[in-house]
């Protein structure tokens, strides 16, 4: 039994680290959160007691210390995740971070700094074999990789087939948009599209004779407002119901009729459970989540997208394709987390008896 300090940031992460609580409690570990950003309000969404973390705090810096084992984070694109890990790692707490996706490697290790340099865990998680092959190949890595698949993926898609065994079609078909942070996180246009962009593309080439309801998910990171507007100056044009939800996501997929994004995380969530869905990248520069290109339907030209929206609406179920891959990710993969965490404390300890040498010296 150890004590575990989960932290987390961004939502991915958050939801990733979300998806281990039963199976660490059921192993007869104690936890402890500390979030910043997104990542309280969905951890405190799911009732979990959230702490705030200062690195200027030492005090309650050294009592976090004293308390915990290890340091489990998720990772993101800020300074929150490494500042936890090397404040506490410094003070002799085992660290390991997750990896919920396939972008971005290196970028979450970095302190963002002028020459910023990387900083590494002890170990660190990542949701396939795909994804060692990517950080091997990009050289940069020196901490021992463990394959851990996606918990939240495990935990979202049980729950929302449960809830869809007694799904029905809504009166007014109702299409769920889900957005990502694609203008603030690349705004150099490296992506080749983004969030707006795509859902303007979806107004402008729904079939004609469609009467159905558009919710539009926006991201955590994103400016509500942004959106606000785009979703007035379109209500004016259409004869549609436009929506902004702040709905949970997996209460959106047992209720949708369809699922359009780009690359979220959320459309493996659909297609694994069943959900219609389609994947939205209009002039992309290149490949970014190839799992996405696998598992459905992927426009890549905007000359596409009529069709593929009457398919959409059409359809009555989602062709699922590799699904053998998605389901492996999936599959026990809250155990396979919690067992990587366990080998690393265990590794951990190891490395502090070997380095202690003999007890009391020479005699």
């Amino acid at each position: 039994m150890s004590n575990l300090i989960l932290v987390a940031h961004d939502p991915g992460a958050a939801q990733m680290l979300l998806g281990i609580v039963g199976e660490a409690k059921w192993r007869g570990h104690a936890l402890r959160f500390c979030a910043d950003g997104p990542a309280v309000d969905i951890w405190r969404g799911q009732g979990l007691v959230v702490e705030q973390f200062a690195a200027a705090d030492e005090a309650a810096n050294f009592e976090l210390a004293k308390w915990s084992d290890i340091v489990v984070s998720g990772t993101g694109f800020g300074p929150f995740e490494i500042t936890c890990w090397s404040e506490l790692g410094r003070r002799g707490v085992a660290t390991f971070a997750a990896i919920d996706a396939w972008t971005n490697l290196e970028k979450r290790f970095s302190t963002h700094t002028p020459g910023g340099v990387l900083i590494q865990p002890d170990a660190i998680g990542v949701v396939d074999q795909y994804s060692i092959d990517l950080i091997v190949a990009e050289g940069w890595c020196s901490a021992p990789l463990y394959i851990v698949g996606q918990p939240n993926l495990q935990r979202i898609s049980g729950l929302v087939k449960k809830a869809r065994k007694s799904h029905k079609p809504n009166r007014q078909t109702t299409i769920v948009f889900f957005s990502e942070p694609i203008v603030q996180d690349f705004p150099d246009g490296s992506r080749g599209f983004d969030q707006y962009d795509v859902f303007n593309q979806i107004m402008l080439n729904l079939p004609s004779e469609t009467i159905c309801r558009i919710l539009v998910k926006p991201h955590p990171r994103e400016c509500i407002e942004g959106w606000m507007k785009i979703i007035g100056d379109w209500s004016n044009k259409v004869p549609l119901s436009l929506e902004i939800t702040q709905q949970n996501s997996d209460d959106l997929l047992s209720m949708a009729d369809g699922v359009i994004g780009m690359m979220t995380a959320v459309l493996m969530e659909a297609a694994l459970s069943n959900v219609p869905v389609l994947a939205l990248q209009p002039s992309r520069k290149k490949v970014f989540v190839p799992i996405i290109d696998e598992l459905m339907p992927v426009v890549t030209e905007s000359f596409q997208i009529p069709e593929a929206l009457s398919s959409l609406f059409k359809t009555s179920d989602v062709a699922v394709g590799n699904s053998d891959r998605l389901s492996s990710i999936a599959k026990n993969a809250d155990t396979r987390f919690v067992e990587a965490v366990e080998l690393v404390l265990q590794e951990k300890a190891e490395s502090l008896n070997l380095n202690a040498g003999p007890i009391g010296g020479n005699i």
